[in-house]
């Protein structure tokens, strides 16, 4: 009998899903964008929760071969290996997110030929941004329909003529190649692509335990004429300035609380809009200091995202100096901003004393606290919400506000609000 060749694109993945898990591999590198990467990663990730883990196999390769990949303002990442050992068909869903670092990788024709060898054998290939440059860099778009970021869509276009560039699309789809427009357009693809792959059904559910309402029009991108919004208009031309209530004396400390299985998108998304304001800091004041000083503490060195990579932290609690005055030879836990975010493992850290030590000794010397989803019963087990209004996750509001102290009378929990200051 003559050999079955694997279909290419939502066919023969559909082929795999109903066999194995799918295998997704990323391509990661210094200074690849946060939310291009990890929007869709919590996506995959709640689709795997609701079905049992049986939909997605997830793997982190490291373009440059490090075994740790950094960008700016946030932990690293650890991945399973090195991008140039990939095999073609190791990949059923090859995942390019965009970023500043990738503009370097363009001009590496290792990397590139190794891209066009893997993007060519995979079922589905995805990419986010500027990820669409890489990917056209290979030749494997030319003549096919493709978008990217908006703000780089006219030097991208120009860069790589021969694709079919849309200006106006939220994301676009050509055959077993998925492109998306900036940053959180990627996370909009991801929803059409587990509607396409799953069901809508899946595709909604994965969106309701995220909290995330997204764009459902792909051909629509609200952000289409962004360039001309910012940079064609006088009034907003203008180099952006970020004014202070108070001199500033430093770049602003933020401090994350990792554990294991932290929530992807409660880390990432909130580091995300730092990490554009602090990079729209650096373009109009070349010669000042970073905008930003982020550092992740937590208990053991490496911690273990849900459904995503592994993290490392810049510090553990063993590194700290949680004296009532400070000043002692571990790392002062006084900062700016403390951001605790939530997970599945917010169940273990509420009867964790190592870490209700370090958040009760953290949160008062915080000029800013700040939860996301299930966080918050972290904070109010470590008695900082007494007395406060707070909200949390929603799918899990009943369980969560009855947990520890939270259920105690200490904090006035409202069940309606998207957030709560």
């Amino acid at each position: 009998f003559p050999s079955l060749l694997p279909l290419q694109s939502m066919d023969g993945l559909k082929v795999v899903l109903a066999t194995r898990p799918v295998r997704v591999v990323a391509v990661l590198y210094d200074g690849y964008e946060l939310l291009d990467l990890f929007g869709p990663l919590e996506l995959f990730a709640a689709a795997n929760m609701i079905h049992y883990g049986r939909c997605f196999k997830l793997s982190f390769v490291s373009a440059s071969g490090t075994a740790l990949v950094a960008t700016s303002g946030s932990p690293r990442v650890v991945v399973d290996g090195s991008f140039q050992d990939l095999k073609p068909g190791d990949a059923d869903v090859l995942f390019v997110p965009g970023g500043n670092g990738g503009f370097h990788l363009v001009e590496s024709p290792a990397f590139v030929s190794k891209l066009h060898d893997v993007a060519a054998t995979a079922h589905v290939t995805l990419s986010v941004c500027t990820g669409s440059l890489l990917l056209a860099s290979t030749g494997l778009l030319d003549g096919r329909r493709a978008t990217t970021n908006k703000l780089d869509h006219e030097d991208i276009a120009a860069r790589r003529p021969g694709v079919c560039w849309d200006a106006t699309a939220r994301w676009a789809c050509d055959g077993s190649f998925w492109t998306s427009s900036g940053i959180s357009a990627g996370t909009d693809m991801a929803v059409a692509f587990l509607s396409e792959l799953i069901s809508h059904r899946a595709a909604r559910c994965a969106c309701a335990i995220a909290e995330y309402e997204a764009f459902e029009e792909g051909n629509v991108d609200p952000f289409h004429d962004a360039r001309r919004r910012l940079f064609d208009n006088p009034r907003t031309a203008a180099p952006l300035s970020l004014a202070w209530s108070t001199p500033r004396l430093h770049p602003v400390r933020v401090r994350i609380l990792m554990y294991d299985q932290v929530e992807m998108l409660d880390t990432f998304g909130p580091l995300e809009m730092l990490a554009v304001a602090g990079r729209e800091h650096a373009d109009a004041n070349p010669d000042a200091e970073p905008l930003f000083d982020v550092r992740a503490w937590a208990e053991f060195p490496q911690v273990a995202s849900f459904g995503g990579p592994t993290l490392v932290a810049d510090a553990t609690f063993a590194d700290l100096d949680l004296s009532a005055l400070g000043g002692g030879p571990g790392e002062q836990v006084e900062c700016d901003l403390l951001l605790v975010p939530g997970g599945i493992g917010t169940i273990r850290e509420l009867h964790n004393p190592a870490f209700l030590r370090v958040l009760a000794a953290a949160g008062p010397r915080a000029k800013k606290v700040m939860s996301v989803c299930s966080g918050s019963a972290l904070l109010a087990e470590a008695g900082l919400l007494d007395g406060r209004r707070a909200t949390t996750n929603k799918m899990s509001y009943q369980q969560l506000t009855a947990l520890g102290t939270a259920g105690h009378g200490r904090v006035t929990w409202v069940p309606n609000a998207r957030f709560v200051k």
